[in-house]
């Protein structure tokens, strides 16, 4: 079966790590960050997903031009994405 997704493609970042401490200036803990396991999230996993089930998919999104864009495509290996690029934020 064919099925195209569309919306938001994320990227999901699970982090492990020790904590030792609190941040002074809120109740949060400071990470002390072992490893990072990044995956597509939003709409990129719905698309995994069903990739994974054994259909054919297309993935239509919007990318930003920045690094942790970049990180994406190589994520959605065997999804054919179709893009847009969105404006870069003014500076």
């Amino acid at each position: 079966m064919r099925a195209v997704v569309v919306g938001d493609l994320l990227l999901d970042v699970d982090v492990e790590g020790e904590v030792a401490r609190l941040t002074p200036y809120a109740p949060v803990p400071v990470v002390d960050v072992v490893s990072e396991t990044k995956r597509a999230g939003g709409a990129g996993l719905v698309a995994t997903f069903l990739q994974r089930d054994g259909h054919d998919v297309a993935l239509v999104t919007a990318l930003s031009e920045d690094a942790r864009a970049a990180e994406l495509p190589p994520l959605l290996d065997g999804i054919a994405l179709v893009a847009g690029r969105s404006p870069p934020a003014p500076s």
